[in-house]
């Protein structure tokens, strides 16, 4: 495509009056065939300016300041083309000059344009933890608010349960299953912090409907420091990453394990199965998601919400056991 780009610029620029330039290469002047390379290439930046904006699909005022700098390849194809016929002797110097600051815009307007589109799958990415946290507070209530109403219901059958006609069998079996029911919550307490609990219940049963063996070893270690929407941050995003690398994988496992050392260090760490060696760049693990501008910003809101806490994390993965892991490290006496 990009070479069909090219030859389709390089025929609008010969067939533009002004230039009266030859279609046969061997007719071309110097200064022609300088004029035709620069100005072709200067409408060709001007298309790949626009095929990133329409599939990037940018809004707002970040539209219009990039659109702005693109007025400036408009300009400079305006100017050779009115410095052109005056045939000058120092047109190629002004027009290599165009091209060098032309190249220098497109360079920095394409590190903007990365900016604003990372910028963008940033907060996006934050206003979804928000919701998830928000979810699951609101978990939490319904939960507690249901133990209570448990609580209470069954004083209550029990009382009509004694009282009903002793014929009615069929109600009171219907009144004993209701009590039964305080068995059947599908939250399980996992550690001391009920946020974590309620979500590591939801991962849990997410991996369940996906085949996923999730192996949580007591939790004994006490988390009461971790901020509710700073737990959702870490657990939600280290789990969401291993069950991508997990429905990738022919063995689907994952192993949790959160401990303390030494009466002051808190550490979580969490396995998964990973067929697929990760690939590092820039020291960087790149994302296998679909989406790239989502690359590496679970991560870095997990780096961020640990800041807080000094803590430290670090990855590791065994080629020989298909295994990738995270480790992360809390000092609670620095907190």
């Amino acid at each position: 495509m990009l070479v069909i780009l090219m030859m389709a610029d390089e025929f609008i620029v010969i067939a533009t009056p002004v230039f009266n330039m030859s279609i046969e290469p061997e007719l071309l002047s110097e200064q022609q065939s300088f004029v035709l390379t620069i100005t072709s290439r200067l409408l060709l930046l001007i298309e790949i300016m626009c095929i990133t904006r329409f599939y990037g699909g940018k809004q707002g005022l970040q539209r219009s300041v990039s659109y702005a700098i693109m007025l400036i390849p408009f300009i400079s194809i305006l100017i050779i083309i009115l410095l052109f016929p005056l045939n000058a002797g120092g047109l190629p110097v002004i027009v290599g000059l165009i091209a060098l600051l032309n190249l220098l815009l497109f360079t920095v307007d394409q590190k903007i344009f990365r900016n604003e589109m990372e910028n963008d799958a940033l907060k996006e990415f934050v206003e979804k933890e928000k919701i998830m946290y928000e979810e699951y507070t609101l978990l939490n209530e319904q939960y507690e608010q249901m133990r209570a109403f448990r609580h209470d219901i069954k004083e209550h059958l029990g009382v009509l349960n004694s009282l009903i006609d002793e014929n009615s069998q069929e109600a009171k079996e219907y009144i004993r299953d209701i009590c039964e029911t305080e068995g059947s919550i599908p939250f399980s307490k996992f550690s001391n912090n009920k946020i974590l609990n309620i979500l590591l219940s939801k991962k849990k049963n997410e991996c369940k409907l996906k085949g996923i063996d999730f192996y949580i070893d007591p939790i004994r270690a006490d988390l009461s420091f971790l901020q509710d929407m700073d737990v959702v941050t870490v657990f939600s995003n280290l789990i969401n990453n291993t069950l991508d690398s997990c429905e990738k994988s022919v063995e689907k496992k994952i192993f949790l394990n959160i401990s303390t050392t030494n009466e002051c260090f808190t550490v979580i760490k969490i396995e998964n199965s990973c067929d697929i060696k990760p690939i590092v760049i820039n020291a960087k693990l790149k994302t296998t998601k679909a989406d790239e501008s989502m690359h590496g910003i679970g991560m870095n809101n997990i780096r961020k919400a640990l800041k807080k806490y000094n803590g430290l994390l670090q990855w590791d993965y065994s080629e020989e056991r298909k295994i990738f892991s995270v480790t992360i490290l809390i000092n609670r006496l620095k907190i």
